[in-house]
């Protein structure tokens, strides 16, 4: 689990090792998202990625902080 504010270079290198694990590419994952491959690039480098502004005032108010973790698959999955 990985707590952060906004994709640091670690939230991004956790999602590029899921994305190993699952061999999942960046074609593919356009694919899954309806993301083009030039903006899943610009996300998983870092020129883009941080959480709104305004999300992220909302969580210091309320003393609640981004978590990314595995989910977890249902049996029938």
């Amino acid at each position: 689990m990985v707590h952060y504010s906004d994709m640091t270079p670690d939230i991004r290198k956790a999602v590029k090792i899921e994305l190993l694990n699952r061999d999942i590419n960046r074609k593919k994952l356009s694919e899954l998202t309806g993301l083009s491959p030039e903006h899943i690039s610009r996300l998983m480098n870092g020129s883009s990625g941080f959480v709104p502004e305004g999300w992220q005032k909302i969580f210091d108010a309320v003393g609640l902080e981004l978590v990314v973790q595995a989910k977890k698959i249902s049996a029938k999955d």
